[in-house]
């Protein structure tokens, strides 16, 4: 009778050593590695999305090791790029360093342009290469039928809307286009700036033959030339500008449409967590950003006599509509 209790007590033991041994091996198995995330210098934006990643990281996928890879310190050692599960890179910068490093680990792009993706990564010799690595990705922008929804949104019975493209994001015209027609049947009037145009000349045209103004964004230099001029005849002209930063918003936009680094930071996240679940390869494209935010300029409400829903209204109808 002992005999017997004594082989049922190791037979238990036996079973337990085996289940702790498993669990030690998967829970080590997933710790293999870690995610890298690369980033072009210390901006805080960079820092804000690294902080978020971090942190739903640690609240929904613990023991997943970060390691941080800055360009702009001034060395690092070639051994971080080594022994990663997935790479992230943010912003151009970061994408092309990646591309050129000749490392071979799965890689999400987040918090760059779809211009700078698709010359880097979808316009690249070594397309199918990248493919086979390329996990998922994220852009800074948002949707157009987001942009053209918040529009009509605040002017429902616009007869005219006009659009201000740059020399990256004139390639935007037909979607914009087909979303204007579908949703607000308005006559698209269209400031299409190239380099060597007289950009204020453009712009007049626009606003005087518009009753709401879409700012699309661009190159940052291109941007920043024309914000003071589209601020300027909005003024002059009273006609509203949607635009895509909260610091348009701030010089004189009458609303934006925009994502948080905090935002971005959450949706990456999502992704290296559905990643590092099940992992599989994407179609070389961009995700648009899952998370937005909405600012209004009230002193320009007023000064152009506008009835606006708050900002929390306005945000909570576009997540209802949200395709």
């Amino acid at each position: 009778m002992r005999i017997k209790r004594h082989s049922r007590f190791y037979s238990y033991l036996v079973i337990l050593l085996i289940c702790v041994s498993n669990l030690s091996f998967a829970k080590s198995k997933r710790q293999i590695g870690g995610v890298l995330i690369i980033l072009p210098n210390s901006a805080m934006p960079y820092q804000i999305i690294v902080t978020n990643i971090r942190r739903e990281l640690r609240l929904k996928h613990r023991g997943e090791r970060v390691n941080v890879l800055n360009l702009s310190a001034k060395s690092f050692s070639g051994t971080i790029l080594k022994g990663n599960r997935l790479v992230v890179t943010l912003g151009a910068k970061s994408l092309d360093f990646y591309l050129k490093s000749g490392i071979n680990t799965p890689f999400i792009s987040s918090f760059i342009t779809e211009d700078a993706f698709a010359k880097l990564a979808i316009d690249n010799p070594q397309k199918n290469l990248i493919a086979r690595r390329y996990v998922g990705g994220i852009s800074l922008e948002q949707p157009v039928y987001r942009l053209v929804s918040l529009a009509k949104k605040l002017q429902g019975n616009t007869k005219s809307i006009g659009v201000v493209l740059g020399p990256n994001s004139n390639k935007k015209f037909p979607a914009l286009r087909r979303q204007i027609q579908r949703q607000l049947g308005s006559v698209l009037n269209v400031a299409n700036i190239r380099r060597n145009d007289n950009p204020v000349k453009k712009l007049r045209q626009i606003f005087k033959r518009s009753q709401l103004v879409l700012v699309i964004p661009d190159k940052a230099r291109f941007n920043r030339s024309l914000a003071h001029w589209v601020v300027t005849l909005s003024y002059k002209y009273k006609v509203p500008v949607i635009s895509y930063s909260k610091k348009y918003t701030q010089a004189g936009a009458l609303i934006s449409l925009y994502s948080e680094p905090e935002q971005i930071g959450r949706q990456t996240a999502e992704m290296i967590i559905a990643y590092l679940h099940a992992p599989k390869a994407k179609p070389l494209k961009l995700n648009v950003p899952r998370y937005f935010q909405i600012a209004i300029n009230h002193s320009v409400r007023q000064a152009f006599g506008l009835k606006l829903p708050k900002e929390d209204v306005l945000l909570h109808w576009l997540y209802s509509t949200a395709q």
